[in-house]
């Protein structure tokens, strides 16, 4: 992928670069593997739970290694994606996008690895199989960690853990991974619970619901709540999601276009403070591959926008 014509690239600290545009055919809901060279200088920026398998080589250009040696050329392996932070790709009809933000629940922490069976891949394939009007290209801005609210994690610090580790608050996401992403047209929100995790009051988040809501609607055509799953809350803290929650169902729709329920089916029968565990990974938080499709299932996809009907 040349920069300009250029097959080299130099960055500076903080900058950005599209390449140019490449003729290749991708098919939907495929992998796509991309290759880069580091000549100079260090992978700081990545994603670091991508959930899909990468391979890193050894010292050295790779592209002429033989096929047959690539296990020997490229032996470590990582489930993080490094430098590369989005990929634009031409459709061969008008094809609206739904961006769906939000933490490590959207990002599919507790997913299969390289399986594409977090939520929003769940949605991806309803959408798809649904066709004609409702078919929709779906973004995935989760990352684990994320607050709505703030950037800080206090804990961290005393652990040598970075602050940036879980990225910017989602309020200021916004700007970058929601607003410039080529063909948006809708946003699902799904964050909060990582805030409540850090003591910030329900009020608090629900008052940055409204502002994020009335933010994205300048530019967007239409913005949806949903509600945060239950799981490992102190009492204090879930009573701060249940009053979230309960602001959600009952005033959501003076900011939210519709209310999505994904806490419901993912609740457990016997306890409203925890996951169903049939749909628990394992650490009473995240959702597995079950408890992720249930959450899709949960979307009406009828409330999106849609893309034009171009079909024959």
């Amino acid at each position: 992928m040349p920069f300009q014509g250029q097959t080299t690239l130099t960055l500076a600290a903080k900058q950005e670069a599209i390449s140019d545009p490449v003729t290749l055919r991708v098919e939907g809901f495929s992998d796509l593997a991309i290759t880069f060279f580091v000549a100079h200088g260090d992978c700081l920026t990545g994603h670091m739970g991508a959930r899909q398998t990468s391979s890193i080589s050894g010292l050295g250009d790779m592209t002429k290694l033989p096929k047959e040696w690539g296990l020997f050329g490229y032996a470590l392996q990582t489930s993080a994606w490094w430098l590369i932070t989005g990929i634009d790709v031409l459709p061969p009809r008008s094809l609206n996008a739904v961006v769906t933000l939000g933490s490590s629940t959207t990002d599919g922490y507790g997913s299969s690895a390289s399986q594409n069976k977090r939520w929003p891949d769940y949605l991806a394939r309803r959408l798809a199989g649904a066709g004609g009007t409702r078919f929709m290209s779906v973004i995935n801005a989760g990352l684990d960690g994320n607050q709505l609210t703030s950037s800080e994690i206090p804990a961290a610090a005393g652990y040598g853990i970075p602050r940036h580790i879980t990225g910017e608050a989602g309020i200021q996401r916004l700007n970058w991974d929601v607003l410039a992403q080529p063909g948006a047209t809708d946003l699902i929100v799904h964050i909060g619970s990582n805030d409540l995790r850090m003591g910030v009051p329900g009020a608090t988040v629900t008052r940055h619901f409204q502002h994020l809501s009335s933010r994205v609607k300048k530019t967007y055509r239409r913005v949806f709540g949903t509600t945060i799953l239950p799981g490992a809350y102190t009492p204090a803290q879930e009573a701060q999601r249940q009053s979230v929650n309960s602001w959600i169902r009952e005033q959501g729709l003076q900011w939210f276009d519709a209310v999505f329920d994904f806490a419901t089916p993912m609740t457990s029968p016997d306890d409203p403070g925890l996951l169903n565990p049939k749909y628990d990974s394992g650490d009473g938080i995240h959702p597995n591959d079950d408890g992720y499709q249930v959450m899709a299932e949960a979307v009406d996809f009828a409330q999106l926008t849609g893309s034009p009907d171009v079909t024959p």
